[in-house]
């Protein structure tokens, strides 16, 4: 037999509606939490009908590696620890990385390097010093 009325049409005006005391499915308990909480447990059914690609990781990722670098101001932490050697009127320093000119440096120095940054080689070359490819 079909019914010419919904079912919930006999509820109007009570209170509870059938459900039992006021308090029962009245808190975010009765949704199973708030906003996206559950998704991984009693909503987990939601997720695999309307949001199958909700977990795991997507698209491609944009970090740059440079490798190893150092700064000038290390290059003059090593001179004057006496890591770098002076060879001739000039210290010598070989590195396969990157040189990158932060900090000073106030002693002519020959560096071969396998790149380097403008402000580098400009502060290297103030003071006499000279920067060449480590590919020579």
């Amino acid at each position: 037999m079909v019914r010419d009325r919904k079912k919930t049409g006999k509820f109007r005006g009570t209170r509870s509606q059938g459900k039992g005391n006021v308090k029962n499915r009245s808190g975010s308990g009765g949704r199973g939490g708030c906003g996206k909480s559950g998704r991984k447990k009693q909503k987990k059914s939601w997720v695999t009908k309307y949001a199958p690609d909700y977990f795991g990781r997507h698209g491609f990722s944009r970090t740059k590696k440079i490798g190893p670098a150092i700064n000038l101001y290390e290059i003059e932490r090593k001179i004057i620890t006496g890591e770098i050697k002076k060879k001739g009127e000039k210290y010598y320093y070989e590195f396969s990385g990157k040189i990158l000119g932060s900090g000073f440096i106030n002693y002519p120095i020959e560096i071969k390097a396998g790149s380097w940054s403008k402000k580098a080689q400009e502060k290297v070359k103030n003071l006499s010093g000279e920067i060449t490819s480590i590919k020579n």
